[in-house]
Protein backbone atom coordinates (compact mmCIF):
# COMPACT_ATOMS: atom_id res chain seq x y z
CA UNK A 1 0.00 0.00 0.00
CA UNK A 2 1.29 3.43 -0.96
CA UNK A 3 1.93 5.84 1.93
CA UNK A 4 -0.22 8.94 2.17
CA UNK A 5 1.69 11.99 3.52
CA UNK A 6 -1.55 13.77 4.46
CA UNK A 7 -3.04 10.83 6.36
CA UNK A 8 -0.11 8.75 7.63
CA UNK A 9 -0.76 5.26 8.88
CA UNK A 10 -0.97 4.68 12.67
CA UNK A 11 2.43 2.94 12.50
CA UNK A 12 4.01 6.07 11.01
CA UNK A 13 2.36 8.25 13.62
CA UNK A 14 3.72 6.06 16.44
CA UNK A 15 7.24 6.34 15.00
CA UNK A 16 7.00 10.13 15.31
CA UNK A 17 5.85 10.05 18.93
CA UNK A 18 6.71 12.96 21.24
CA UNK A 19 8.97 10.69 23.24
CA UNK A 20 11.30 10.49 20.27
CA UNK A 21 14.38 12.66 19.96
CA UNK A 22 12.53 15.26 17.87
CA UNK A 23 10.60 16.71 20.80
CA UNK A 24 7.03 17.93 21.22
CA UNK A 25 5.38 19.75 18.32
CA UNK A 26 2.47 22.18 18.28
CA UNK A 27 0.17 19.52 16.80
CA UNK A 28 1.04 17.21 19.70
CA UNK A 29 0.17 19.93 22.22
CA UNK A 30 -3.15 20.70 20.51
CA UNK A 31 -4.09 17.01 20.55
CA UNK A 32 -3.71 16.72 24.34
CA UNK A 33 -6.73 16.58 26.65
CA UNK A 34 -7.69 20.03 28.00
CA UNK A 35 -5.97 19.89 31.40
CA UNK A 36 -2.81 18.27 30.03
CA UNK A 37 -2.64 20.97 27.34
CA UNK A 38 -2.95 23.67 30.00
CA UNK A 39 -0.16 22.03 32.02
CA UNK A 40 2.18 21.84 29.03
CA UNK A 41 1.43 25.44 28.00
CA UNK A 42 2.05 26.67 31.55
CA UNK A 43 5.38 24.85 31.72
CA UNK A 44 6.38 26.28 28.33
CA UNK A 45 5.51 29.84 29.41
CA UNK A 46 7.52 29.48 32.64
CA UNK A 47 10.30 27.30 31.13
CA UNK A 48 10.16 24.97 34.15
CA UNK A 49 7.67 24.56 37.01
CA UNK A 50 7.28 22.69 40.25
CA UNK A 51 3.99 20.97 41.06
CA UNK A 52 3.08 23.70 43.55
CA UNK A 53 3.84 26.44 41.00
CA UNK A 54 1.59 24.70 38.46
CA UNK A 55 -1.18 24.42 41.05
CA UNK A 56 -0.92 28.16 41.77
CA UNK A 57 -0.87 29.16 38.08
CA UNK A 58 -3.72 26.86 37.07
CA UNK A 59 -5.72 27.04 40.34
CA UNK A 60 -6.04 23.25 40.35
CA UNK A 61 -5.60 20.64 43.07
CA UNK A 62 -1.99 19.38 43.35
CA UNK A 63 -3.14 15.76 43.52
CA UNK A 64 -5.01 16.03 40.21
CA UNK A 65 -2.11 17.87 38.58
CA UNK A 66 0.37 15.31 39.94
CA UNK A 67 -1.57 12.51 38.29
CA UNK A 68 -1.71 14.37 34.97
CA UNK A 69 2.00 15.24 35.20
CA UNK A 70 2.88 11.58 35.77
CA UNK A 71 0.90 10.69 32.65
CA UNK A 72 2.69 13.39 30.64
CA UNK A 73 6.09 12.16 31.89
CA UNK A 74 5.23 8.56 30.96
CA UNK A 75 4.18 9.67 27.46
CA UNK A 76 7.45 11.55 27.02
CA UNK A 77 5.80 14.99 26.73
CA UNK A 78 7.30 16.34 29.96
CA UNK A 79 10.66 15.74 31.64
CA UNK A 80 11.06 15.57 35.40
CA UNK A 81 14.21 17.36 36.54
CA UNK A 82 15.60 16.98 40.07
CA UNK A 83 16.97 20.33 41.22
CA UNK A 84 18.03 21.11 44.79
CA UNK A 85 16.01 18.19 46.12
CA UNK A 86 12.76 19.15 44.39
CA UNK A 87 11.13 18.01 41.18
CA UNK A 88 10.80 20.55 38.40
CA UNK A 89 9.10 19.83 35.11
CA UNK A 90 10.15 20.95 31.65
CA UNK A 91 9.00 20.37 28.09
CA UNK A 92 11.32 19.38 25.26
CA UNK A 93 9.96 21.12 22.18
CA UNK A 94 10.56 20.02 18.61
CA UNK A 95 12.93 22.08 16.52
CA UNK A 96 11.37 24.26 13.89
CA UNK A 97 12.04 22.98 10.42
CA UNK A 98 13.31 25.57 8.01
CA UNK A 99 11.38 26.03 4.82
CA UNK A 100 13.05 25.71 1.46
CA UNK A 101 12.27 28.19 -1.26
CA UNK A 102 12.20 27.08 -4.87
CA UNK A 103 15.33 28.02 -6.82
CA UNK A 104 13.38 30.27 -9.20
CA UNK A 105 12.36 32.72 -6.48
Amino acid sequence: MKSDPINPSPETQRQKSPGSSTGLGMADILALPDLQGKIVNCIIRNQQCTLSELAAHLTEDEQILGSELNSLVEQGFVQEIQEAGESRYGVKLARKRGGHLPEGI
